[in-house]
């Protein structure tokens, strides 16, 4: 699938990075809901489900990262990913 992508200037001096609406775009979207969910999740004290629903959304949200080469994004996603994964262990064993 080829993601179209348009580059634009901004004022500053700055160039971003707009889509429509590829496949990585409704990933986005997954991932955040995921990431939202878990916090949710966690806030009504729903464990260890909320684990699996954040790290679920983090693996997505690397991907998405990987696919727009995005270091910060992955790295962050990495370290939630681990975090959640630690989180899953401490409360199963």
């Amino acid at each position: 699938m080829m993601m179209t992508t348009k580059m634009t200037k901004m004022k500053s001096g700055m160039t971003t990075k707009t889509t429509n609406k590829s496949f990585i775009w409704y990933l986005k979207w997954v991932a955040t809901f995921g990431i939202v969910g878990g916090l949710a999740l966690r806030s009504f004290g729903c464990q260890p489900t909320d684990l699996f629903v954040t790290a679920l959304g983090c693996i997505i949200y690397f991907y998405v990262g990987y696919r727009i080469s995005e270091p910060t994004l992955m790295i962050i996603n990495a370290l939630c990913f681990l975090l959640a994964c630690s989180g899953i262990f401490i409360t199963l064993f």
